[in-house]
């Protein structure tokens, strides 16, 4: 006779990886859909100025091809 605990465990096991499974379905269409581009102001320092530039940059790589 074998034991159950196995296959206990794999199911368990399973079934916490499977709600996992379902956060990966967004793609950069998504993405596309929802970004605009970001404009800086005066006021903005420069590390502010630099992300801003770097989330633009992969909007224009991802999206406006």
């Amino acid at each position: 006779m074998t034991s159950k605990k196995p296959t206990l465990r794999a199911l368990l096991w399973s079934m916490t990886l499977l709600p996992t499974a379902a956060c990966a379905t967004h793609s950069r269409a998504d993405f596309c859909q929802i970004y605009r581009p970001v404009y800086m102001s005066r006021k903005d320092t420069e590390k502010t100025k630099r992300q801003i530039d770097g989330n633009n940059a992969a909007w224009v790589a991802l999206c406006k091809k």
